[in-house]
C-alpha cells in the first residue's frame, strides 16, 4: 500500500500529532517545518540530532500483541538529494518522556535506514546511513521522527523491510495514553444546572 500524506491533514510535525501507520503502509510526504521543540523537555533527547528539528515529521508505530520475539524492525528513508535524518523512540514512551533514541542517523548519505547488515545505533554526518535493525516488542509503540535537514520542500519515501511490517497495528483502540493534562488555575464552583466550559492546549 502506498499512502500520499495529504498537506490538508494535520501536519504530523509535532509528536503529539504523529500519523498512526498501517502495516506495509508506504508513507510519501514532504514536510513543511519544525512545529513546536519537541525537545525543549529535559526528558526529551534529540541524540544525534544535534541541531533538533528543521523540516520534520513524525510517525507513530504500534506492533500487535502478537508480534513473534525477535521481529526486526527495518526500513529505508529517500528522496531526491536531500539530507534526510531520523531518530526512533521506544519501547512505549509518551511524547514528554521520550528519553533517547534507540536509533539514529545524522549522515548526509542520501539513502538511510534501519538494515538487517548495519551494527551501529547512531550515526553522525559520516556514518554510510544505515544503523542496525531494531528488535521490537510485542505490543509496544515507538515514535519516528524524520528530518529533512536542508529546509528544503522535498518529499521522502518511507519504505518498509519485511520481517516487522506484518505486525504493525494501526485499530484505534491500539491508541497510547493521551498527553493532556487538566490543570485549574483557580478553584470554581459549579452547582447544579450550570455548564461548565473548560478551556486548553495541547502539550507534549
Amino acid at each position: 500500500m502506498v499512502y500520499h500524506q495529504s498537506a490538508f491533514a494535520l501536519s504530523g510535525n509535532d509528536c503529539v500529532l504523529a500519523t498512526v501507520l498501517c502495516p506495509g503502509q508506504t508513507i510519501i510526504y514532504t514536510p513543511t517545518g519544525p512545529g513546536n521543540d519537541d525537545f525543549a523537555s529535559a526528558e526529551n533527547s534529540s541524540g544525534c540530532l544535534s541541531s533538533g528539528e528543521t523540516f520534520s515529521a513524525w510517525y507513530r508505530i504500534h506492533f500487535s500483541n502478537d508480534t513473534p520475539a525477535g521481529t526486526l524492525l527495518t526500513f529505508t528513508i529517500s528522496g531526491g538529494s536531500i539530507d534526510w535524518d531520523f531518530a526512533l523512540f521506544g519501547a512505549n514512551r509518551s511524547c514528554d518522556d521520550l528519553g533517547s533514541p534507540v536509533r539514529c542517523s545524522f549522515s548526509v548519505a542520501g539513502t538511510i535506514g534501519l538494515s538487517l547488515d548495519a551494527t551501529d545505533t547512531s550515526e553522525g554526518p559520516a556514518g554510510d546511513g544505515f544503523v542496525a535493525a531494531l528488535e521490537v516488542e510485542a505490543g509496544a509503540d515507538y515514535y519516528l521522527l524524520i528530518d529533512n535537514y536542508t529546509g528544503q520542500p522535498e518529499s521522502f519515501i518511507l519504505d518498509w523491510g519485511d520481517n516487522a511490517a506484518p505486525f504493525v497495528d494501526c485499530d484505534p483502540d491500539s491508541a497510547p495514553p493521551c498527553d493532556l493534562a487538566l490543570i485549574a488555575s483557580a478553584p470554581d464552583q459549579v452547582c447544579a444546572g450550570d455548564f461548565l466550559s473548560i478551556g486548553g492546549e495541547l502539550t507534549g
